[in-house]
């Protein structure tokens, strides 16, 4: 985890407890944290899961050494993350539409979690 990670999901969890005792203006918080997860693991999840510092992304070197199968299996969990994370703001926000992306990301990630067993 890098500390924007660990930053957002301090955030997010101490904005659920505080909103859950119900001090007012916590529920923007909580999105702030779950939308801020979701576009790092949808963004930045190729570089995330593969070790790629923010400063190495846009640099040839970093690749060298990485699969091109690493790299689609950390664009799938990512893109499978983001959704999870959408999902459950929209369920903690009490949102239409919460199960289709908290069901799809989690039907992703279970893939994703098969095909790397078998993979490795």
């Amino acid at each position: 985890m890098n500390k924007l990670e660990k930053t957002l999901v301090i955030v997010t969890l101490v904005a659920l407890i505080l909103k859950y005792l119900t001090v007012p203006g916590m529920s923007l918080f909580v999105v702030v944290g779950l939308l801020g997860l979701a576009l790092l693991y949808f963004y930045f999840g190729f570089a995330l899961f593969n070790g790629i510092g923010l400063k190495g992304i846009f640099k040839k070197e970093s690749y060298i050494e990485i699969s091109k199968y690493k790299i689609f299996a950390a664009i799938i969990v990512g893109a499978s993350l983001s959704m999870i994370c959408i999902g459950l703001l929209f369920k903690i926000q009490h949102w239409f539409g919460f199960s289709m992306y908290l069901y799809a990301g989690l039907a992703l990630s279970f893939v994703m979690l098969i095909n790397c067993s078998f993979k490795v």
